[in-house]
């Protein structure tokens, strides 16, 4: 009985053993998925940075060109302003001038209509003096 109680325990220390290089390996095994999915996500991790730097790149980049366009059309429009005013100021001008054309034009009439009268009396002095004298 001794004996086998021997073998018995011989037997459990085996199944033991095996049950612990069995768990070994299950351990060895999971410690080296564990690594190969940290080093997978390493590598996603990597490609993500690599994405957001391109992304933020491109991000500055469209913000540089943003800038450039706003300020462009600040400027345009501070031009447009600019033309606006003078353009009012060359209406104001060409309705000063006008009035003034006007006013000219009616003081040449006047002088016209003056000398006309003044024509038509030297002529009437000039018959008279034609009469007169034959």
């Amino acid at each position: 009985a001794e004996t086998v109680a021997l073998r018995r325990v011989a037997y459990d220390r085996d199944r033991g053993d095996d049950a612990a290089a069995d768990a070994d390996a299950d351990a060895d095994a999971e410690i080296v998925n564990t690594l190969s999915l940290t080093a997978s996500l390493s590598v996603q991790l990597a490609q993500a940075q690599a994405a957001a730097t391109a992304a933020r790149g491109s991000l500055d980049a469209i913000q540089g060109e943003l800038k450039t366009q706003t300020d462009a059309a600040v400027d345009a429009a501070a031009r447009l302003a600019r033309a606006h005013e003078a353009l009012a100021r060359a209406d104001a001008a060409t309705e000063d001038a006008s009035a003034r054309a006007a006013a000219a034009t009616a003081a040449l009439t006047r002088a016209k209509k003056e000398a006309e009268k003044a024509c038509a009396r030297a002529d009437a002095v000039s018959d008279a003096a034609n009469e007169t004298s034959a």
